[in-house]
């Protein structure tokens, strides 16, 4: 599968917030910012490709298909086939735990914190601080920012 990365955007309008995602980071000046970006895999069949300059999301045939947010999370629309396909994010600390032969209880003792908290934190059910990647990181040998 390939990986793609994601800027959540929002951008701040006189109603209110809008939120949604981009396969570009925010340029757009003061009126809005992203995430940073996460990492999520493309499924079977999909990859990325440029179109004039700008990255696009198509199908096996080269038929380009949308990247859209619904209920806080991205999805793949792919009008040919008439579906919708939620992406799911880069686990990469999950990956690393594992390629450091360690479980989750071991972790999770090492980072004193439930094996819950940590898979929330796996799984992207709940957002993890800087100080948290860092502590990480010193336990399973690698740079903080290759967790995120």
């Amino acid at each position: 599968m390939e990986r793609i990365t994601l800027y959540r955007i929002t951008r701040y309008l006189p109603g209110g917030a809008e939120e949604q995602y981009s396969l570009l980071p925010w340029d757009g000046g003061g009126e809005g910012e992203d995430d940073g970006g996460r990492d999520y895999l493309l499924p079977a069949g999909y990859g990325l490709t440029e179109e004039g300059g700008a990255p696009l999301v198509t199908d096996a045939e080269g038929r380009a298909c949308e990247v859209q947010w619904y209920n806080g999370a991205p999805v793949l629309v792919d009008r040919v086939r008439r579906q919708a396909i939620l992406l799911e994010w880069e686990r990469k600390l999950q990956n690393r735990r594992e390629e450091a032969g360690l479980s989750r209880a071991e972790l999770s003792a090492m980072l004193g914190m439930t094996q819950k908290e940590l898979y929330e934190i796996e799984a992207g059910e709940r957002e993890a601080t800087t100080g948290f990647y860092r502590r990480a990181a010193q336990f399973l040998g690698c740079a903080w920012q290759e967790l995120i």
